[in-house]
């Protein structure tokens, strides 16, 4: 199951019954929910004072799954408001300052791209119509596993946008789950989404917990300075 990020991001918080109120000054909860699922980015903050903590949902990149055959080729979707573009470029998370594929100036920059990926990638569309920045990766092999990010610069704007994140499993020839319509999404996905579902269900009951045990402890230390 392929997580992108959970992470307990705690800001001078303090747990001791007698010291919450002065101490807990911030507390944040970050979730990053699987990366195969929409999910939402959770964050819980807990104010200054005897401001309860409060819980606010903001979304988070999608990131999709594609599965390709070792040898075959493939597209990883990549789609911009319009085709306004300065700049493109495809990463992956894995190979630091080296790019996958770079596009500025109307055509391709081989500078600093990875030598791995050099005559083998190119976008779907250099004319990028309605924004379509995808990239053909061909001849796909196991070493192109990894999870690979497209982000712009628009002409309107002249900063870089994210506007994609994929993850790229890559199956021996014959032995693929085969492509669906959102991408490459593997057969057996649904059932990889349930699980994915249910851990999700378990952390945040957890993270739930955590809140409701924060309020009870701001909460019972109000009552022992103000017994009326």
């Amino acid at each position: 199951m392929a997580i992108q990020v959970h992470k307990l991001n705690y800001t001078h918080l303090c747990l001791d019954a007698d010291s919450l109120l002065s101490c807990c000054s911030s507390f944040i909860v970050t979730l990053h929910l699987p990366a195969s699922l929409p999910g939402p980015l959770l964050q819980v903050h807990s104010g200054p004072s005897l401001d309860p903590p409060r819980m606010t949902l903001s979304p988070v990149m999608h990131q999709k799954i594609i599965t390709a055959e070792s040898g075959q080729a493939v597209t990883l979707p990549c789609r911009a408001p319009n085709n306004n573009i300065l700049v493109v470029e495809w990463s992956r998370t894995d190979l630091k300052s080296d790019y996958v594929f770079l596009y500025r100036d109307e055509q391709s920059d081989p500078e600093d791209q990875h030598p791995s990926f050099k005559n083998r990638v190119d976008l779907q569309d250099r004319q990028m119509k309605d924004g379509d920045v995808s990239l053909i990766l061909n001849n796909v092999t196991i070493n192109d596993v990894g999870t690979y990010k497209c982000r712009i610069i628009m002409r309107e704007t002249h900063s870089w946008k994210s506007i994609s994140i994929i993850y790229l499993r890559v199956d021996p020839p014959g032995q693929t789950g085969g492509h669906t319509e959102d991408g490459g999404k593997e057969a057996g996905g649904k059932e990889d989404d349930f699980s994915q579902f249910i851990f999700c269900l378990i952390v945040l009951l957890v993270y739930v917990g955590i809140v409701v045990y924060v309020i009870s402890m701001i909460h019972k230390q109000k009552q022992k300075q103000d017994p009326c």
